[in-house]
């Protein structure tokens, strides 16, 4: 979930849209906001379309959303909900990450990430052998987010992402080597 501050006072967060998946065969839209102002946040969660509404089996159960920033820490929880049944919504407040990583700071343009990608490229070019990254894992992240935009697109319809050929799979994780 992608949250944003809004309005003046900053003190309000809202994930204009997620698109939340339970399971394979279960996929629904949710529209979330968190507002902080005060000492009770309120905090909704409205579920405009549920494309298995009249299919009795697709339960939810114990659907988990953190949500952070602003640093602050908040939980929203959804028990046994069924198709026209309601559900439990639950909310809780912890200060504390379960773990938090330092990084160090970073120098140069996307993170200090250019720098690092360049000089892999450049000794794949010299030496040859497997890299970090590769046009699999490249294709796999890009055919991800085309099928989410589609599947936005087309009222939250699941899409799989189809398989690519083992031997060209096989080919980039053994160092480009024929």
């Amino acid at each position: 979930m992608w949250l944003s501050p809004r309005g003046s006072n900053g003190r309000t967060v809202t994930a204009a849209f997620a698109l939340l998946a339970a399971g394979p065969e279960y996929m629904m839209r949710a529209e979330s906001e968190v507002s902080l102002a005060g000492k009770q946040p309120r905090i909704s969660v409205l579920r405009p379309h549920h494309p298995h509404a009249q299919t009795e089996e697709t339960p939810v159960s114990d659907l988990r959303l953190g949500v952070i920033g602003l640093g602050l820490r908040r939980s929203i929880a959804t028990s046994a909900h069924h198709p026209g049944q309601g559900s439990a919504i639950t909310a809780g407040y912890r200060a504390e990450a379960d773990i938090a990583y330092r990084l160090p700071e970073a120098k140069g343009s996307h993170g200090g990430g250019d720098s690092r990608i360049m000089e892999e490229f450049c000794r794949f070019v010299r030496d040859g052998g497997v890299t970090d990254t590769s046009p699999v894992a490249a294709r796999m992240s890009v055919a991800a987010g085309v099928l989410a935009t589609r599947s936005l697109r087309e009222g939250g319809a699941p899409f799989e992402v189809p398989a690519l050929d083992p031997e060209l799979i096989a080919y980039f994780e053994g160092g480009q080597v024929r």
